[in-house]
């Protein structure tokens, strides 16, 4: 074909993730799983991006009447390969008809996407995304595509009440059972009790199992199909009346997609509880619930997101001297003082349910601590400003005694007459402050002294006076 130019003559290559931060899912090819591939995960209303890395063989060139790229969403029924429904149809020319002589790069991009159901490979459908590329040529077109992995995310329902039913043969058996939930997300556990009420009949043992139906078609062609996910053994022995057995299934470990109905009236798939009772002679007692699954949204694990990993502490966790000089390391009994990437990558093996607040660190206290002696410093000061300001007593200089004039004078400011008083133990009486206008020259002199204090005579009184005084 290659001689005839029919041949394909580029290889032709999808990078979507060219930095890898993208998660990846193992998704089965087919029903029986035998093939599996690697896909990137995309969620409903993402952008779809990246480039097609277009390599030509060795020595050769291809003309092209133009190079389209698709985003297809379609259905299709396995057991008819004619019938194909495309919900989503997306395309873009990447490029103008020419010859292509060189290994070409494109970049692609569809913004915000709509992507309204999930990825789904079953036993009679296939719901898948892909992107297709067309070269488009004279005699045939050169095609090719890949896969993309749609996930639905949905909320924790708001009405989630608990089943409790009681079945049985009238007079024979009669069972009650109870299930905590009637919705479950993928990673959950079913836990729930068995009940006998009465038991007349000679039980083997007692099974649950988890039922897979999917129906496809519509009216009277619908087609159902039954698959059986995963069956347990609860019981064995023949039970008495009053026994209660326990029950708890962890789903996390198969593989299960959410409850899908009326999915373009084209197919819908729903999970069921199975209780089976096996008595001696082989018969079977069986009852079905319906359950709800629906997927839960992961926790984001990130550098930036280590408050929800507070609870988590690294065996020995090393303690660098630059961490010690920031201020992250402190005590032992802080459990995020030494976070650092390699902590957060084995923490993000882990799948965290709450958010924990990270405790107060050392270095808050400190932080704290050094706030407060700076407002004390602050208002000591402003303090000591408005006393001096106020003039207040504590504050004001002591005046040295060479400031002052000593003393012996001032025991002139008593009059003799005082001094006897004092001297037969009568109380002192302190007059009141008289005018001093009326006085003779040497009492004038005394009472204008300030505070008492005497001061060298007037130059104007004579030598009788002075001594007078």
């Amino acid at each position: 074909m290659d001689l005839l130019g029919l041949g394909s003559k580029v290889d032709i290559d999808f990078i979507l993730d060219p930095l890898e931060q993208r998660k990846q899912v193992e998704v089965k090819l087919d029903d029986n799983n035998n093939k599996r591939s690697l896909q990137y995960i995309y969620y409903d209303g993402e952008d779809v991006g990246g480039s097609v890395q277009i390599k030509l063989k060795k020595n050769s060139k291809v003309e092209h009447q133009g190079i389209r790229l698709e985003f297809i969403g379609q259905i299709e029924m396995l057991n008819d390969r004619s019938t194909i429904h495309e919900f989503i149809n997306l395309s873009k020319l990447l490029a103008f008809p020419g010859e292509l002589t060189e290994n070409t790069s494109i970049d692609f991009h569809f913004p915000s996407v709509e992507k309204p159901y999930e990825s789904y490979i079953g036993i009679n459908v296939k719901l898948r995304y892909f992107l297709r590329l067309t070269i488009i040529r004279r005699f045939t077109n050169t095609v090719a595509e890949r896969d993309i992995c749609v996930q639905q995310l949905s909320q924790y329902p708001e009405i989630n009440n608990s089943i409790k039913m009681e079945v049985g043969i009238e007079d024979c058996l009669h069972i009650e059972f109870e299930y905590n939930k009637s919705k479950y997300h993928l990673k959950d556990v079913i836990v729930g009790k068995i009940y006998f009420l009465l038991v007349r009949i000679k039980i083997k043992h007692m099974e649950i199992a988890i039922l897979k139906k999917e129906s496809t078609g519509n009216g009277p062609n619908i087609y159902a199909e039954t698959e059986t996910i995963a069956k347990y053994e609860i019981m064995d022995g023949a039970p008495v009346r009053g026994e209660s057995i326990p029950i708890r299934l962890f789903l996390g470990g198969y593989d299960l997609t959410p409850t899908m109905k009326d999915i373009q009236r084209k197919f819908s798939v729903r999970y069921f509880l199975n209780l089976v009772l096996v008595d001696e002679e082989e018969r079977r007692y069986f009852k079905q619930q319906e359950i709800v699954l629906w997927r839960k949204q992961d926790k984001v694990k990130t550098k930036n997101s280590a408050k929800q990993y507070a609870h988590f502490e690294p065996p020995n966790p090393p303690i660098k001297p630059e961490d010690s000089a920031a201020g992250i390391s402190g005590s032992g009994n802080s459990p995020i003082e030494t976070t650092n990437i390699n902590a957060i990558n084995v923490m993000s093996e882990f799948d965290l349910s709450e958010s924990f607040e990270i405790p107060q660190t050392p270095s808050t206290r400190d932080f704290v601590a050094l706030c407060l002696v700076v407002l004390t410093i602050l208002f000591t000061i402003f303090f000591a400003i408005i006393c001096k300001w106020s003039r207040c007593p504590f504050l004001k200089p002591i005046l040295d005694n060479s400031d002052r004039i000593p003393s012996d004078s001032l025991a002139i400011q008593y009059d003799r007459s005082t001094s006897n008083s004092n001297a037969h133990g009568r109380p002192i009486h302190i007059q009141q402050p008289v005018s001093c206008d009326h006085m003779d020259d040497k009492n004038r002199y005394l009472c204008t002294t300030k505070d008492g204090l005497l001061s060298p005579p007037s130059s104007s009184y004579t030598k009788q006076q002075c001594n007078d005084v």
